[in-house]
């Protein structure tokens, strides 16, 4: 998976988080540029996915018995199509959904499932999570690569956090809300 080299971060305008919580839902405020960014990505994750031989997909396909390979192979047999398919589904509800400014829960879990997957298939070089990694010794490839997993890592965690913070509201304070 790759991107035109095009730095995508350079909004000048301040922090502001891409996903907070509302009490309708969980707000979507993800800028054009980053959009474009997302779509291009999520097209090329969804083309991986659904070829089903690129060498990053295994990460999203860790064993489940990994000490008995004929119940991984019965495994994989029986749902090894069914999570392929609810991964495209997941990838193709927030491409549909991306320019949407509220997500319910089905689509902040689409949203999570999808920017986790990507996250998984760009960090598949063992390069990318290297904690003592220096970023002056990559190409320009790679430091767009890292880039982008970085990036994804962020929207998940906002994602996240602002799906969580639902648990934080007091009901009984309409502040807190």
């Amino acid at each position: 998976m790759g991107h035109d080299g095009t730095r995508f971060m350079t909004d000048s305008t301040p922090f502001r988080p891409r996903f907070s919580w509302s009490e309708h839902g969980i707000i979507v405020e993800i800028p054009a540029h980053e959009r474009e960014v997302l779509i291009s990505l999520l097209d090329q994750l969804r083309e991986v996915i659904a070829a089903d031989d690129h060498e990053p997909l295994a990460r999203l396909k860790l064993p489940a018995h990994v000490d008995d390979p004929a119940a991984e192979a019965q495994f994989q047999e029986l749902i090894a199509e069914d999570l392929r398919q609810s991964r495209i589904d997941a990838v193709e509800q927030v491409i549909a959904g991306l320019d949407a400014t509220l997500l319910d829960d089905d689509g902040a879990a689409a949203w999570m499932r999808s920017l986790n997957s990507l996250r998984l298939v760009l960090g598949h070089e063992p390069w990318v999570t290297d904690d003592e990694l220096d970023p002056s010794s990559l190409n320009q490839d790679q430091l767009v690569l890292l880039e982008l997993f970085e990036w994804s890592g962020w929207l998940l965690e906002q994602l996240v956090a602002a799906s969580t913070s639902v648990m934080d509201a007091d009901p009984s304070d309409p502040d807190s809300r």
